[in-house]
């Protein structure tokens, strides 16, 4: 398997901002690789974008859930 596929995965599985952070620490340095610069970008588009959805959508999945729960109860 190739390099560029392993950041792919990542990207594909970090949802936190923390594990963003972390993703950015490792993989800045590894930038100004040609062959790699396209794939760091990408994967980290790709989870700043998972992390803001989580945040923006938190309240209403929670929201909903909770109505499920009553729902059930109730039912």
């Amino acid at each position: 398997m190739e390099f560029t596929t392993y950041i792919t995965v990542i990207g594909k599985t970090l949802s936190s901002p923390e594990l963003y952070a972390d993703f950015n620490t490792f993989f800045e340095p590894k930038l100004a690789e040609p062959g790699l610069a396209r794939e760091i970008n990408l994967a980290k588009h790709a989870i700043f974008a998972r992390v803001n959805l989580l945040k923006v959508q938190q309240s209403n999945v929670a929201q909903a859930l909770s109505s499920l729960a009553w729902y059930q109860k109730h039912s």
